[in-house]
């Protein structure tokens, strides 16, 4: 919704309508404190869904989709440390890219009968948002939890991902 607002703000701007312009400005304002208000949970230094009658607020559980405020950039430096997770052995990191969930978590890999899961396995559409994410806050302000040789690395994990060992050794898309 911030994206949105964001947009709308900008498009009225450049049609002249300044009102229009302020006022979605305000929305992008609003909507992101509420970001960081309601989704960050100082306890794990990350940004969790919040479900209905959770005792702590938060999921307690880190997944990917943790990194999509960068996608629109809207966290400031302070919750940078969030990115300290996304290559770590028990957070994020992957044979095939980073996982939708964190390994450390109990709720990794747990077993559901049904199509649609995010425990766990890499997903290249959340991968996707995170290496946007990732450039986003690589080209903002200076910090010191990821650097540009981890961004290279994301990609390579994920083309290695596209592709297929036979039976005799070769490598197939």
């Amino acid at each position: 919704m911030c994206g949105d607002a964001d947009a709308i703000s900008h498009i009225a701007q450049m049609a002249g309508k300044g009102q229009v312009s302020e006022k979605y400005r305000a929305k992008v304002e609003h909507l992101c404190a509420l970001i960081d208000q309601r989704l960050w949970n100082p306890d794990d230094k990350f940004y969790e869904t919040v479900p209905r009658n959770a005792p702590s607020g938060w999921s307690d559980v880190r997944e990917l989709a943790g990194y999509i405020p960068w996608y629109f950039d809207i966290p400031s430096a302070k919750y940078d440390a969030a990115w300290k997770f996304l290559f770590d052995p028990k957070g994020f990191a992957g044979r095939y890219g980073p996982t939708t969930a964190e390994r450390r978590s109990p709720r990794f890999n747990y077993a559901v009968h049904h199509e649609c899961l995010w425990n766990g396995p890499s997903w290249p559409f959340a991968t996707t948002q995170t290496l946007v994410a990732l450039v986003n806050l690589l080209n903002g302000p200076e910090q010191f939890e990821i650097n540009s040789s981890d961004y290279d690395r994301l990609p390579a994990i994920y083309a290695h991902a596209q592709h297929i060992q036979s039976p005799h050794g070769r490598w197939i898309p």
